[in-house]
């Protein structure tokens, strides 16, 4: 039996309470911009796709034969945030076995006090399983290089292979591991179990390399270009990104985080505290490089900032008697739970009298009902029309979150494309006809004579959405004619 007041107990607990905050708004919420492409990812199953690789999509396949409700989709990143936290907790005990008795419950309780964290909960893009996968790889390095057994070795390549295919970024896990090895074991260069675990990964990796040759390596070309360009560094970019992490991972985190990993190089000679740093620098340094040329999205640094979790409990313990630490320690939990009850609130029931153009979850509302009016009206078009008419929208995130709803083809005009969604329905060919569907907040000159806009379009009516009397969401659609291409 489990004691009321031990850390496990009070894990369980905590645990127990997130998940249902994430069940409670995981069917009250419509699909992300994201989280429909990845949707779309397995509507379309391949070996690997132009903008990220295969895990997130062939993991939605495994939920599409039984329902294509939002809430089934939204129930792996639940179960990937439990696994992670259980992670976290044992990896916190194995690296640190002689911390205070509470320390791997602190541990979980920062990492869900992360309002990032907290809404990966219940949104499945790359970096969800990336997390579960980096902090099992970080798990099984260690045991492998303290017990060297065969089996620590495979579980080690089989969560490397298996972060591969969720993101992009694991390349940085394979390169700390290897530094890791060299200097703690560089005995184990010549040990035949270092290779097992190279040739599984390799193995796992395999589809996406495969498909990537059969499609000119676009996708390496994509991320390459999407995270740096040759354009001039700017420091204000580099701010901004800084910022939002900040806010994002609470300011507890992010100060004790980086002064941990920053100060007293001793502490190097840990096994423990060189393993989490060495698997932390080069994704935050790679990042805030990047920052300055394209603003660095919160969540492709998750991974990074929760390994620096269990070294900013151990800062925080030995900093306790210092006000400023308290002071930042408390602020970020009443910050933290305000901020996550809020969202979670706001989701269920869109209270706040705010303007449409205020409504800080707009864009999850509606799509399904738009989906099926743009359809209705699609319908209605002559279908002796050549080129068959079609659904349009204006760029990429419009097109998941309709594609995925009507589960129809949708296409994107005007100068924007997405080589991911040429791949699976084409572009808008010569005076093509269709319904162009902008949601609230969206323009776009659909009408004149350049290539990418309609020679003719004519509003149809508007739809209007609505939470609990609330105006949450709205949407134009246009009977459009006579795409031009030159």
């Amino acid at each position: 039996m489990l004691k009321l007041k031990t850390p496990l107990y009070a894990t369980i607990l905590l645990l127990g309470i997130v998940t249902l905050l994430n069940v409670w708004v995981a069917n009250r919420i419509g699909l992300s911009p994201d989280e429909a492409h990845y949707a779309l990812y397995a509507d379309h199953l391949a070996l690997s796709y132009y903008d990220h690789p295969p895990l997130v999509g062939w993991l939605q396949a495994l939920i599409l034969p039984f329902s294509h409700s939002d809430f089934a989709l939204h129930l792996w990143p639940m179960l990937f945030n439990l696994g992670s936290a259980i992670i976290l907790y044992r990896l916190s005990t194995l690296l640190f076995p002689h911390e205070k008795p509470w320390f791997a419950f602190f541990c979980v309780a920062m990492m869900q006090a992360a309002i990032i964290i907290n809404l990966l909960g219940f949104a499945l893009v790359p970096q969800t399983p990336l997390i579960f996968f980096g902090l099992l790889t970080l798990f099984y390095l260690h045991k492998a290089i303290q017990h060297e057994k065969l089996g620590d070795f495979l579980l080690l390549g089989l969560a490397l292979g298996l972060a591969a295919l969720s993101e992009y970024t694991a390349v940085f896990l394979a390169l700390a591991s290897a530094f890791y090895v060299i200097t703690t074991k560089p005995q184990l260069l010549f040990n035949y179990k270092l290779y097992c675990t190279a040739l599984l990964t390799l193995l796992f990796i395999s589809p996406i390399l495969f498909w990537n040759y059969q499609h000119d390596w676009i996708s390496f070309t994509y991320q390459q270009n999407h995270v740096l360009s040759d354009g001039r560094w700017s420091g204000k970019l580099f701010s901004l990104s800084q910022i939002a992490q900040l806010f994002c991972y609470t300011p507890a985190l992010y100060i004790f985080g980086l002064l941990a990993v920053c100060t007293n190089p001793r502490y190097w000679r840990l096994d423990a505290v060189r393993l989490l740093i060495l698997f932390v620098l080069p994704t935050l340094l790679f990042f805030a490089y990047g920052a300055g040329y394209t603003f660095t999205l919160p969540h492709w640094t998750a991974l990074a900032w929760l390994a620096t979790i269990p070294l900013s409990v151990r800062y925080i313990y030995r900093h306790w008697q210092r006000t400023i630490v308290k002071i930042v320690v408390w602020c970020s939990i009443i910050y933290s739970v305000l901020l996550i009850l809020l969202l979670h609130v706001l989701a269920w029931q869109a209270w706040l009298n705010l303007p449409l153009a205020q409504q800080p979850l707009r864009d999850l509302y509606g799509w399904q009902q738009a989906a099926d009016v743009a359809l209705y009206d699609l319908n209605t078009l002559p279908s002796t029309q050549l080129p068959e008419p079609i659904l349009f929208v204006t760029n990429w995130s419009l097109a998941s979150r309709l594609a995925w709803y009507s589960q129809h083809p949708v296409q994107i005009v005007g100068s924007e494309g997405n080589a991911q969604f040429t791949i699976w329905y084409g572009r808008p060919a010569e005076n093509s006809n269709g319904i162009v569907v902008l949601p609230y907040g969206t323009s776009a000159d659909l009408v004149g004579q350049q290539a990418g806009q309609f020679k003719s379009c004519y509003p149809l009516p508007q739809l209007m959405i609505y939470n609990h009397q609330k105006l949450v969401n709205s949407f134009n659609f246009y009977n459009c004619r006579g795409y031009q291409i030159k």
